[in-house]
């Protein structure tokens, strides 16, 4: 014998069909909520991101001259892989700049101009090697310096 009446039954479910679209209600509006804060958490790595690359713009702003009296200067740098470094020959004389030992350029493979320079002329290299990186004027194999990359 069923002793409940017909109409609880029927409130019983009216109720668990209001408390469903509660919930559906409730996660649909929390998630529309939480797109703002995720807006918000883009912005901000956007930002660090520029931030980030405008560093990196200014650390490859490494300018290394090159003068017959000086030889490099400065001689000695240190820089974060990735950074490239622009050396600008302000000597009357040739620049070639190259990779230690002299003359097979073999220490850092690619770090080498292959071919002298005249005044004015710019030889840039990305260093990507984390290291000591020694180099020369393979025209003047004694001048030279080091590249220390982060």
């Amino acid at each position: 014998m069923d002793t409940e009446p017909k109409g609880v039954t029927t409130k019983y479910i009216v109720g668990l069909i209001v408390v469903a679209f509660i919930i559906i209600g409730v996660s649909f509006v929390g998630g529309k909520r939480s797109a703002p804060e995720k807006a918000d958490v883009d912005a901000q790595e956007a930002a660090e991101n520029a931030q980030s690359a405008e560093a990196m713009k200014k650390q490859a702003a490494v300018e290394i001259d090159y003068t017959y009296e000086n030889g490099f200067t400065p001689d000695h740098v240190t820089i974060k892989s990735g950074a490239t470094v622009k050396f600008v020959n302000n000597s009357s004389s040739e620049m070639w700049v190259a990779s230690n030992p002299h003359p097979f350029h073999t220490d850092y493979p690619g770090f080498d101009e292959n071919q002298s320079v005249l005044k004015g002329g710019i030889y840039q290299f990305t260093f990507t090697k984390m290291g000591n990186w020694g180099f020369h004027n393979h025209r003047r194999p004694k001048i030279g310096g080091v590249i220390n990359v982060k």
